[in-house]
């Protein structure tokens, strides 16, 4: 039923591998329908998760520097929230029936690293004033051991999900949601 057998690192991996498995039991052992959906580094109006993207973006709007010593080697799959709520909705959707497994992986598909994301966020706002050093913290280096490219092809077959928004789509929304909501 699990996508991968996997072996989850630190504390949060391994309450998101518990909620699952007690979300497993009870769909086995009572009938209740259960779906969970691994999300990857959900962005977009809203987010409270910094992630080197919220600043960027939102500071970019309200023409503040933006300043980071090292994290420009940090990848990650950026999936905008907009593809994470029609994941939902696909998953809402789905005839119990038809899936074979009830743990979906959800993402862009794309790995971006937080260097690409101050050059789209430039490219879309020229006047951002965005620095960022190379390489990665100890902090840094130790959340990167946990993200990695999620295989989409069981929510792509099974769900019928496919993500909308590529980085810079995603992007230009949340500066339009952000611009939107500060009167810009």
């Amino acid at each position: 039923m699990l996508p991968s057998a996997g072996n989850p690192l630190g504390a949060y991996g391994a309450s998101k591998a518990a909620a699952e498995i007690v979300g497993l039991s009870y769909y086995s052992s009572n009938g209740v329908d259960f779906i969970a959906l691994r999300n990857s580094a959900i962005y977009g109006y809203g987010m409270r998760y910094p992630m080197y993207i919220k600043p960027m973006v939102e500071n970019s709007v309200r023409k503040l520097p933006t300043r980071f010593a090292t994290g420009g080697d940090m990848r990650r799959d950026y999936t905008h929230v907009k593809d994470i709520a029609q994941a939902v909705l696909k998953a809402l959707d789905v005839p119990a029936s038809t899936l074979t497994q009830r743990i979906f992986n959800i993402g862009s598909g794309t790995m971006h690293s937080a260097t690409q994301v101050a050059e789209t966020v430039r490219k879309i706002l020229p006047e951002a004033d965005i620095e960022i050093g190379a390489g990665l913290s100890k902090l840094e280096q130790s959340d990167m051991r946990a993200r990695g490219m999620l295989d989409l092809s069981a929510a792509q077959q099974q769900l019928k999900y496919e993500p909308l928004y590529a980085l810079e789509d995603g992007i230009r929304d949340y500066i339009k949601m952000v611009e939107a909501a500060s009167g810009l």
